[in-house]
């Protein structure tokens, strides 16, 4: 027994040194890769940096093929093989400030106060809207020699959003600035930060899920939801935040034990906590945990649940109309009528529908290209194929591993309408026209809800294509942001 456990071990650390150098290999690669095109402009192709990224491609490339054959049946560390080289690269090759509102979220990170008018950010860092070209630029902004002690103050403070959003990333730049770093060397290792804590977080959903693995492999390599996840954005931890808590509701309903260990439920409720720090408009989501009632032991429990649910909605809906949100509620109010909620939402859908659906799936990366700015890249009918492998993927978790009644599928489905509606609402009361489509409806607004939405799919029947392969989806969807990932690129050349 001791002997098959030694194996066990060593296969383990085996398995953890091979994925370790994996990580570094790639990593220090695609860094390499960024320095020889920001280089080669003025020195040529025959540098260091580009003679490095050649060898560490070369090692990643026999690291790769080893990993993926020997976890071709695995969708976590399929997942983990794959992650590295396309976070990575997201991270590296798209431009500081390209990625939606980055530009406030950089200031947090360099001052992470919460709820202030103006923050104190380097004087060198860029004004807001003033992008970076190209890579040549980027080379210029690199090579310059930040002085912390000069500062300026800026009105764009993204501050209705906790200090817990930057956390991770925001330590990472204030150990940095004690290094005299340079920021926008900075803004990568941020990034990094939050790319490397949602491969942790995606991995472990995958393996959480009772079913829908290869749907969630493919899902959770979304090239728009990369792009959110390798920035310095603050909803890179909200979405960790709100699929972790669906996956662990999904989870624990599957299992079906009546009396949850105390420890799942910690673990929910840290979930939950997070949601509420980082996104309080994903609360709502947080309502598929009712599935869980017959789960519970105590009686008076199971019945007390859905009223401090009750109570606790109550308290959230005061504490966002005394954040500022009465003042627009009364400004606005008439917008609620229910010709003109239903007109709005009718004409925003006939003219946003579409250009959303393809902006999730990867069409515009950056910038939304209607925005009017220099910063977005197009991906041409990626997009569609990236859809019909979601697809086929989500067809493949109808493999009978999961057994939800039908009102907790109703209540999934109805939860993910119903936050989408709550989400127009909020930008319909925001909106500065009082006619026509409502703007700022971007694709990464449909991540946690097409997420819910197709949950209530899983093993709904089970089909023979839930025999699939994971493996193949992989391969399919490691082609297409491999394809996105060099539009991006060329974009930004």
């Amino acid at each position: 027994m001791s002997g098959g456990l030694q194996t066990g071990g060593g296969a383990r650390a085996e398995r953890i040194a091979l994925f370790g150098f994996y990580f570094a290999f790639v990593i220090v690669g695609e860094a390499a890769l960024l320095g020889a095109l920001c280089a080669h402009y003025r020195d040529g192709w025959l540098t260091f940096a580009t003679g490095l990224a050649v060898a560490c491609a070369g090692v990643a490339l026999v690291l790769f093929v080893r990993l993926f054959d020997r976890h071709r049946a695995s969708p976590e560390h399929l997942f983990l093989v794959l992650a590295p080289v396309l976070l990575g690269g997201f991270a590296f090759f798209m431009m500081p400030y390209a990625v939606p509102d980055e530009f406030t979220h950089i200031h947090r990170l360099f001052d992470n106060r919460a709820g202030q008018e103006f923050l104190n950010v380097p004087a060198q860092l860029h004004q807001v809207y003033t992008f970076i070209g190209n890579y040549e630029q980027l080379a210029s902004e690199l090579a310059v020699s930040f002085d912390y002690t000069q500062l300026r103050q800026t009105d764009f403070t993204v501050a209705a959003y906790s200090e817990v959003n930057y956390l991770i990333p925001s330590l990472v730049v204030s150990a940095g600035k004690a290094l005299g770093l340079n920021a926008y060397v900075l803004i990568y290792l941020a990034r990094l930060s939050n790319a490397a804590l949602f491969a942790l977080a995606a991995w472990w959903i995958i393996r959480r899920l009772p079913s829908g693995k290869q749907f969630a492999l493919v899902f959770l390599l979304n090239p728009m939801l990369l792009q959110q996840e390798a920035s310095c954005s603050a909803d890179a931890l909200c979405n960790i935040a709100i699929l972790c808590f669906l996956a662990q509701v999904i989870a624990l309903r599957a299992e079906g034990r009546i009396g949850i260990p105390w420890h799942q439920w910690a673990l929910l409720g840290f979930f939950f906590s997070l949601v509420f720090l980082c996104k309080y408009i994903y609360l709502p989501l947080t309502a598929a945990a009712l599935v869980l009632l017959p789960q519970i032991k105590r009686r008076w429990i199971r019945w007390g649940v859905p009223f401090a649910m009750a109570g606790f909605a109550v308290f959230a809906a005061v504490f966002v109309l005394s954040s500022g949100y009465g003042r627009i509620l009364d400004e606005a109010s008439h917008r609620l009528a229910p010709s003109v909620f239903a007109q709005r939402f009718a004409e925003t859908v006939q003219d946003r529908g579409i250009p959303t659906i393809c902006q999730f799936a990867g069409e515009n990366l950056g910038w939304p290209c209607d925005a009017l700015y220099p910063a977005a890249a197009h991906v041409p009918l990626a997009w569609a194929a990236y859809l019909a492998v979601l697809a086929v993927a989500l067809l493949a978790s109808f493999d009978g591993r999961l057994s939800l009644p039908w009102h907790n599928r109703l209540l999934f489905f109805l939860l993910a309408i119903a936050e989408q509606l709550i989400l127009f609402t909020v930008l319909l009361l925001d909106d500065l026209s009082e006619t026509g489509p409502i703007g700022g409806f971007q694709g990464r607004y449909l991540i946690p809800t097409v997420f819910l939405g197709a949950a209530s799919l899983f093993s709904l029947k089970r089909w023979r294509i839930g025999e699939a392969p994971v493996h193949l989806f992989a391969v399919a969807v490691l082609a297409l942001d491999a394809l996105s990932l060099a539009f991006v690129i060329i974009w930004f050349w």
